[in-house]
């Protein structure tokens, strides 16, 4: 599966705290997830079929004073290696990094993010009511970044996927994986996360991330499908799947 890095700092990103993301968090990531790389902020995105280490001093100049950045590190599961299947995905004015599989959808050429897209752009009315249609028709596992540019963020996943956020100062740090926020989080990369702040997101609730105040609130939910009733795992697959955790401060 795919990887996604979240940093939000309402005051602007500072050069330690995107230093500590690119060290502690995207290089560790991209020995993973080796095909494709990208990232965007509220005004900039780029991608790369390829993460070279040498794109740091690119990474950090439109990291830094960023309200926020959210970075994807790719494992393609359908669609040919290619910058049109690299992620960030734009279309118009929206925005996505997506991690999970759609099924049903993508093909030897495109992913099955692409056409996820393409078919969320298509739908009308608010992201959460083309959300509430779109998942009626589609079947797989969700955590995914939706951008409507150039001032609303989103987040959502399902039950299939894993994502944590975690509160440091003022600054909201997220990642697919738990264990990948504490070297990045950690004294010793440069912030100090209290475990207690440490949230997953809960299945089927769609997300607003207010990047200027460095809130999230829900935006409603969305019903959907149970990945335990109705997807089938191949078993050659069935390691690709996050088990699902939950980390609440309550």
């Amino acid at each position: 599966m795919c990887e996604i890095l979240f940093l939000n700092d309402p005051g602007g990103i500072k050069r330690d705290e995107a230093a500590c993301l690119f060290d502690k968090g995207i290089v560790p990531a991209s020995a993973r997830n080796d095909d494709g790389f990208g990232y965007f902020t509220e005004s900039r995105l780029y991608r790369s079929t390829v993460f070279e280490k040498e794109c740091r001093d690119s990474f950090l100049s439109d990291a830094v004073g960023a309200k926020f950045i959210v970075v994807h590190l790719r494992s393609a599961t359908s669609g040919g290696i290619s910058l049109e299947n690299t992620h960030p995905l734009q279309i118009g004015r929206w925005v996505m990094v997506h991690n999970g599989i759609v099924f049903g959808l993508g093909n030897k050429k495109m992913s099955d993010s692409v056409e996820f897209l393409i078919e969320f752009s298509k739908k009308k009315g608010t992201v959460l009511e083309r959300l509430r249609i779109l998942m009626k028709e589609v079947n797989g596992t969700f955590s995914f970044f939706l951008y409507e540019f150039p001032r609303r963020l989103f987040y959502f996943k399902n039950s299939g996927t894993q994502f944590i956020f975690a509160k440091f100062h003022d600054a909201v740090l997220g990642a697919s994986k738990k264990e990948c926020i504490k070297p990045i989080g950690s004294q010793g990369g440069g912030f100090f996360c209290d475990p207690k702040l440490y949230r997953a997101p809960e299945a089927g609730k769609l997300l607003a991330i207010d990047f200027e105040a460095g809130r999230i609130t829900s935006a409603g939910k969305v019903e959907e499908f149970s990945p335990q009733k109705t997807f089938y795992f191949p078993s050659h697959l069935k390691n690709l799947y996050y088990s699902q955790e939950a980390y609440y401060d309550e």
